[in-house]
């Protein structure tokens, strides 16, 4: 049986040393989130801990696979996450599905549309209660991103159309992907809209799961 404090006791030593984009060695500071999990539970290295549920490891891995400044930036962020996500193996996730996918497309998206003059489309997103909201405001926002010219327009259409694909199919990876494009469009920025950096958005990706974690009781 998994002694979850001293999981958790090793994953504070560990994480703070760093965290690299993609599996890495199985070094403390030279690997990814999912496999620290599994370093912590003697677990051979690998992204696949056996006490995470698939899709809150599916979602760990895009945002920690994400562009941020540096291993520090995205331990500091990432180690209440994969706290958090420990012994979601087979326990329903609707619940933490469903704040994720909401949570994104209120709380990321609007980043977007707010920095491309679109605060119409940006209040909406902020305003849905329902997913059936949700795909109603993220379409609209799709559609008026992809009428747009410009990089930066581009880059958030395809932000929105990702949205659009997490509320279809409640996809938390395709949640994961909206919010890291957001993120991304940072670099594209030729507007001074945008004050947000990229590891801010990652940032709120990350405080969103958490709040998903919360809104189930963990």
């Amino acid at each position: 049986m998994i002694n979850y404090e001293e999981v958790k006791e090793r994953l504070r030593q560990i994480i703070p040393l760093g965290l690299t984009a993609g599996l890495g060695s199985n070094e403390p500071g030279k690997m990814c989130v999912e496999a620290a999990i599994c370093f912590a539970l003697s677990e051979p290295h690998s992204e696949q801990p056996s006490c995470v549920s698939e899709l809150d490891r599916r979602f760990s891995i895009v945002i920690n696979d994400a562009g941020w400044s540096s291993p520090l930036v995205r331990a500091e962020a990432l180690l209440p996450l994969a706290i958090a996500q420990l012994g979601t193996l087979n326990t329903s996730r609707r619940i933490w599905v469903t704040h994720i996918i909401l949570g994104t497309i209120k709380r990321v998206l609007p980043l977007a549309l707010d920095a491309v003059g679109m605060t119409d489309h940006a209040q909406a997103c902020r305003n849905i209660e329902t997913l059936d909201d949700a795909k109603v405001a993220v379409k609209a926002a799709e559609k008026s991103l992809s009428a747009a010219t410009g990089t930066l327009a581009a880059a958030y259409a395809f932000s929105a159309a990702v949205a659009v694909t997490a509320v279809e199919e409640t996809n938390v990876a395709a949640a994961a992907n909206a919010a890291i494009f957001c993120s991304n469009a940072t670099f594209y920025s030729d507007t001074a809209n945008f004050n947000v950096t990229r590891d801010a958005v990652l940032c709120e990706a990350v405080a969103i799961a958490l709040d998903a974690y919360k809104a189930e009781g963990r």
